[in-house]
């Protein structure tokens, strides 16, 4: 049987003494209690109750047996009570001091191993032998790992200085290609403004052979108007002069008759 306070799971446990109902939180630390620890029927529910029930040295009244209440019975019998009383404490506290002498003897056990162990001069030899050794082997695992990393750096080093001296020799190379391209460039554009210039002069010699072209068409064409005017006049002419001399024939043939 369980129950929950405050997120916290308490076992309850019922006393072991026979007849007892009394219960018991437990809360799971340390160990479980068989005994409710109360005084029932001027018993108090204890382990030395419980050992003296076992042996027979006493019987547990059944519930609800006595003659009186608890008051009464402290006013009749307060004595005999009292030493009840100072007999089940004295008799708990040698079974507690019995228990914790138990429990010493077992520590102290315990401690003697321990303390046997820790002076032992073998033993301690060969743990210093061994952390000797687990040191030895750190220090040389170390020195491997620092030999390691001084051969990388050292690799790393050379390959960087041959990268840098491609990179300079590819560098020089490319420079030189760019000197001998602007080299070209020049060139190429000393040809250019030659042709430019040559190009400009072609065009102004073009221009003037139009010119001239254009004038000499213009004189064709003022000599086919001259000549066409002077084939005109000579057709007048011939016409004028065939006129004439059918005037003339006419004339003639006139006269003669």
């Amino acid at each position: 049987m369980s129950e929950s306070s405050g997120g916290v799971t308490a076992e309850l446990l019922t006393c072991e003494l026979p007849g007892c109902t009394n219960v018991m939180e437990y809360s799971g630390v340390g160990r479980k209690p068989k005994y409710c620890g109360q005084t029932v029927d001027g018993v108090p529910h204890t382990r030395l109750t419980a050992h003296k029930v076992a042996n027979g040295q006493l019987t547990l009244p059944a519930p609800g047996s006595r003659g009186g209440t608890d008051g009464e019975t402290a006013n009749t019998r307060p004595v005999s009570l009292a030493r009840m009383t100072m007999e089940a404490l004295r008799d708990e506290v040698a079974t507690t001091i019995g228990d914790h002498e138990q429990r010493m003897s077992g520590l102290l056990a315990r401690f003697g191993d321990a303390l046997a162990s820790a002076t032992d001069p073998d033993a301690a030899h060969a743990e210093v032998t061994a952390a000797h050794r687990e040191a030895r082997a750190q220090v040389d695992a170390a020195e491997a790992a620092r030999d390691r990393a001084v051969t990388a750096a050292r690799t790393a080093v050379a390959e960087t200085e041959a990268e840098r001296d491609r990179s300079r020799a590819d560098l020089v190379r490319v420079t030189e290609e760019l000197e001998d391209t602007q080299s070209l460039l020049a060139e190429r554009d000393t040809e250019l403004e030659q042709a430019r210039q040559e190009f400009y002069a072609a065009r102004g010699e073009g221009e003037r052979l139009q010119m001239e072209l254009t004038g000499a068409k213009a004189e064709i064409e003022h000599l086919e108007r001259r000549l066409g005017e002077e084939q005109q006049e000579r057709a007048e002419l011939s016409r004028r002069t065939d006129v004439a001399e059918q005037r003339a024939d006419r004339m003639d043939r006139a006269n003669q008759t």
